[in-house]
């Protein structure tokens, strides 16, 4: 009786643990939601983003990419490389990867479908994204499209250098990217406008 008390009491705290865990997600959840909501400055929006994707996997760099006006290219908007190329991340800021050209970031973008590959399939890939895998010495990359209704919008490249990426961290930032899209096409749109407005301005000026 003593026992079967205790194995009682341990289920009931577990119980309560998962419970206290389920909420904080769930409100956590809530507040990402509402500060993206109140973000409508696509570069403010990415950082937002950036830091939630730190959060999720130990990464040792990102890259996020958005289609340009024209549907020609996947534009870097946003990136973080290891601190040995933190010289360079300005110079990929704007970077292009046009959708004519075979690479895992277009494949990614064109297939709506996540895209993951490690050392072993780089003689099998073209391209800017693996030109970048083995400059960045990659030991596992991921691109995760970012979808907004029926069409992508844009991909997301995650790397590790020493580490393998697991489908689960891939299915998580996923599920991230859906909080953010319809943001993110909105915040596209408003800056836009926002950027005509301050060349209109120079302009005159």
């Amino acid at each position: 009786v003593f026992i079967e008390s205790i194995a009682g009491n341990i289920r009931n705290e577990k119980r309560k643990y998962d419970l206290e865990r389920v909420k904080l997600r769930q409100e956590s959840t809530i507040d990402l939601v509402q500060r993206i909501g109140a973000t409508v400055n696509l570069y403010k929006l990415l950082d937002i983003l950036g830091d939630e994707i730190v959060n999720i996997g130990s990464f040792d760099g990102y890259l996020i990419n958005l289609i340009d006006k024209d549907n020609q290219n996947l534009v870097c908007e946003k990136i973080t490389l290891p601190d040995e190329y933190e010289g360079i991340e300005q110079t990929y800021l704007k970077f292009k990867y046009p959708l004519y050209t075979p690479d895992a970031n277009v494949e990614a973008y064109r297939h709506r479908k996540s895209v993951m590959f490690d050392k072993s399939d780089i003689p099998n890939n073209q391209g800017s994204t693996k030109t970048q895998f083995i400059g960045w010495k990659m030991k596992s990359l991921a691109v995760i499209p970012i979808n907004y209704l029926d069409t992508a919008i844009g991909t997301v490249m995650v790397f590790r250098q020493k580490a393998q990426i697991s489908p689960n961290l891939v299915s998580r930032i996923s599920a991230l990217l859906q909080l953010f899209s319809g943001q993110i096409k909105n915040s596209i749109y408003f800056t836009g406008l926002q950027e005509i407005e301050e060349r209109l301005k120079t302009a005159e000026g």
